[in-house]
């Protein structure tokens, strides 16, 4: 599976993942992933179906069956008003 940064849009498949111990001496720790690169939320992605770009699950847009970045989207003629 493949995910994509929603603080700076870097495309990976592994999420990097670290124990955040809240200042506790012992467990339970808890695991938190997030992007390798920049230490941010992520979430999976959907390849634009014209340009292949990696793109958020949810800012991808559908246009008569193929799934889209906002840009193709736009020179597809969608209307960018509607979700």
């Amino acid at each position: 599976m493949s995910y994509v940064c929603l603080d700076c849009g870097h495309a990976f498949n592994v999420p990097r993942e670290y124990r955040e111990k809240h200042g506790l001496e012992g467990p339970p720790y808890e695991w938190i992933q997030c992007c390798p690169l920049c230490g941010g939320s992520f979430e999976p992605s959907v390849e634009c179906d014209l340009c292949g770009r990696d793109v958020a699950e949810s800012e991808v847009k559908e246009l008569l069956g193929a799934y889209l970045c906002e840009e193709c989207f736009k020179n597809e003629g969608g209307d960018t008003d509607v979700d």
